[in-house]
């Protein structure tokens, strides 16, 4: 090809030009110094999945010089990114500044300023959800979320925490939270388990993301997805921040809701400042290959506003397609009156070009003389080329792994109170010890990942030939912040809080630093969840001073754990119902009847008169307080309980006749009875003692339970043939199982 270049230089090139080779006759002396004629170009716009779109731009660039080189034109580029060119990337500064509020709102969290930590936390992630385009990695957006959590936790406020628990169930990985200066209390661990699980179980949504400029990258939540268009399937349904960014352009971001089961679409421009909405929708119509009456209009206003003393303008589209190059443009006037040029195909080395472009060059000179354009329709940009869709890339959403080496808040025993491993003690950690090195953060999997039944195509590498290289832009440098820098900050930051909680208390550091350590055990106290126990018991009675019997006890307690590790207390309230005999409280008056009715009980010595009390039913319900101590490892319970209720037991007095024996004792089966009375119901009051073990069931939340339980119930006086004083007592074995819920 040079070689041919070169002789075609030493021929003399009014020999070889002749008037049907515009081509040829572009490159003559006499029309290189001859005056040439301005035409405006509005950057040919590349079909979308065609082909790389910055080598389609680049193809256009060079197309159009053609045009230039060829004819007498001189091109007048219309900067589409003129206006962009002043855009600053914030994502820097502002990663420093949400830097200095975590530390700060981690340091307050420890000196138990938990409101004001909350608070903090709360500012930061509106500030993030509020700039979305600039939130570049998830660690700060994580560790706000759990210093929140935490911070409700301190509070008592379990709902509010379980809420952002949750959404950092469905937002993060146990990774984010490396670089976090707390250390988590059981209770937190407990319940973000609570969450992830619950995430697994309720039903996700769908996101879709797609943009305006080709090649711009998509970050959920802080965390990098890579270039649009995407979609991201099974993601948890809540709030998510999602930001979209390309170096040279606004970067975009916004707040979502994906409720579950739905399936959301994200349409991102971060062309915002290039000539408003309508010249957005040309560029993306002419992307979609497709040509309509509003793309010639703007493309008219264009030409009118930057065209200056261009004859027409030039606008269209280009695409990639069976190892060729194929061109379509459109002469428009500043009416937005357009008419089509000869499509063009030709080879990506531009060997062919100017085959392709003759016929375009002489459309292009006639309407230089005489333009008559009309308005478009709606139509196709490029005839014959395969229909290109903008399939996304699908991704799977993987939930948080709990399978981290070193995980968040498993180095140390409990509360939010210090970072990493060694005998650093509690909140007392001094701003020395927090200026030490923090451990190599380990890497979590990433929380997306492509189906592996999508494999990569591997891309065939364009031949370079006359076509200028595709400069990639460099994307802006992530803001490194080591460690060491970011321990200096923290330390900075703990001295800040605890001066700030010195001056609020009036305390001295030492101080702050004892009660933080007398305070710690309360934390993990209100920090331990109290849980609801129903307990089913069959209990038999062995009466005391009364008949035997037997009844059924329903018990709900409330179950909270007390300063004592291990120890638990409990209250609530027992139900029982069954059969539990009653008698009278002088059984010597009553038992048998000194001034017998019957005149023959009188008369016959062998005889005689006793009244006896019949149960029938027996209820009661009283309030219970309740001990348990965990033995060994948990598994044996010893448990103490009292009560105090009311009781009410049905009851019939018997009046009856027996005979005597030889020995003055009743003779079995000779009882007669003579009358009963009205059924009635004996109650009082009740005081009642168990003291027994509970053996868990291996896996379960389930106990067994044992226990010895005497109840004692005051029963008032009775007026019928007869009058006294009832009483019950009884000692029985309650056994039953109990399970928390």
């Amino acid at each position: 090809m040079k070689r041919l270049i070169l002789i075609l230089s030493l021929l003399p090139l009014s020999a070889l030009a002749n008037e049907d080779d515009i081509f040829l006759q572009g490159m003559a002396p006499e029309v290189e110094s001859a005056e040439k004629t301005p035409i405006f170009v509005v950057p040919l716009q590349p079909v979308w999945n065609s082909a790389d779109a910055n080598l389609l731009l680049k193809v256009g660039k060079n197309l159009v010089t053609l045009i230039e080189e060829a004819g007498p034109w001189k091109v007048v580029f219309f900067d589409e990114t003129s206006a962009l060119r002043k855009v600053q990337d914030h994502e820097a500064r502002l990663h420093k500044k949400w830097l200095k509020e975590v530390v700060y709102t981690e340091a307050l969290l420890k000196h138990r300023r938990a409101g004001h930590a909350t608070s903090g936390a709360g500012r930061v992630t509106r500030l993030q959800g509020q700039n979305a385009g600039y939130l570049r990695t998830p660690n700060l957006y994580c560790r706000s979320l759990a210093i929140a959590a935490e911070g409700h936790l301190f509070m008592g406020q379990i709902a509010k925490a379980k809420k952002k628990l949750r959404r950092l169930a469905g937002t993060c990985e146990m990774g984010d939270l490396e670089k976090s200066r707390l250390s988590f209390t059981k209770r937190f661990k407990s319940l973000l388990g609570e969450a992830r699980e619950a995430a697994k179980r309720e039903a996700t949504g769908e996101l879709s993301v797609t943009t305006d400029v080709p090649g711009t990258d998509v970050y959920l939540n802080g965390r990098k997805l890579g270039p649009a268009p995407l979609t991201l399937q099974g993601i948890p349904a809540g709030e998510h921040l999602v930001g979209v960014f390309r170096t040279g352009f606004k970067p975009w971001g916004k707040k979502v809701q994906i409720d579950a089961g739905e399936s959301v679409s994200v349409q991102a421009t971060v062309t915002r400042g290039m000539g408003g909405q309508a010249q957005q929708r040309m560029l993306s119509t002419l992307r979609d290959n497709r040509v309509d009456a509003n793309v010639a209009r703007v493309a008219g206003r264009l030409f009118k506003r930057h065209g200056k003393k261009a004859v027409m303008g030039l606008f269209g589209g280009v695409a990639k397609q069976n190892n060729q190059i194929w061109v379509t443009l459109y002469a428009v006037d500043k009416k937005g009156r357009a008419i089509r040029l000869k499509q063009m195909k030709f080879d990506p080395d531009f060997l062919t070009a100017h085959l392709s472009l003759s016929p375009v060059m002489e459309e292009l000179g006639a309407l230089k003389e005489d333009f008559q354009g009309t308005l478009l329709s709606q139509a196709i940009l490029l005839d014959g080329l395969n229909a290109v869709v903008m399939k996304p890339r699908e991704l799977k959403w993987r939930l948080m792994k709990e399978e981290v080496k070193e995980a968040v808040g498993e180095r140390v025993a409990r509360g939010p109170i210090r970072r990493g491993s060694g005998s650093v003690r509690g909140s007392a950690a001094s701003p020395k010890e927090l200026a030490r090195a923090a451990k190599p953060v380990t890497e979590a999997a990433p929380a997306f990942a492509a189906p592996p039944s999508q494999p990569k195509a591997k891309a065939k590498p364009a031949k370079p030939a006359k076509v200028e290289p595709v400069v990639q832009p460099k994307p802006a440098p992530m803001p490194i912040i080591e460690d060491d820098e970011e321990e200096s900050l923290a330390a900075e930051m703990e001295a800040l809080a605890v001066q700030e909680a010195s001056q609020a208390t009036g305390l001295t550091v030492a101080q702050l630093q004892a009660r933080a350590e007398r305070d710690m055990r309360m934390r993990i106290w209100d920090a331990m969840d109290p849980d609801l126990t129903a307990e089913f018991t069959a209990l038999g009675a062995l009466g005391l001073s009364s008949a035997d019997g037997a009844a059924m006890q329903i018990t709900l307690l409330r179950r909270q754990p007390t300063p004592r590790l291990g120890l638990w207390g409990g209250y609530g309230v027992e139900l029982i119902a069954g059969k539990l005999g009653a008698q009278w409280q002088d059984r010597a008056a009553f038992a048998a009847l000194e001034l017998p009715f019957k005149e023959t009980t009188r008369q016959d010595p062998v005889l005689q008169e006793r009244v006896r009390v019949s149960t029938s039913s027996s209820y009661g319900l009283r309030a219970v307080g309740r001990l348990g101590l965990d033995l060994g490892d948990g598994t044996l319970r010893a448990i103490g309980q009292a009560g105090l209720g009311y009781a009410s037991h049905q009851t019939i007095l018997r009046h009856e006749q027996y005979t005597l024996d030889d020995a003055g004792a009743a003779v079995e089966g000779s009882a007669v009875a003579l009358r009963d009375s009205i059924p009635f119901s004996w109650a009082g009051p009740e005081l009642s003692a168990a003291a027994g073990v509970a053996y868990r069931l291996v896996g379960t939340s389930w106990r067994m339970n044992a226990r010895l339980q005497w109840q004692q119930t005051f029963l008032g006086t009775v007026q019928s043939f007869v009058s006294g004083a009832g009483t019950q007592s009884s000692l029985g074995l309650a056994l039953g199982v109990s399970g928390t819920f």
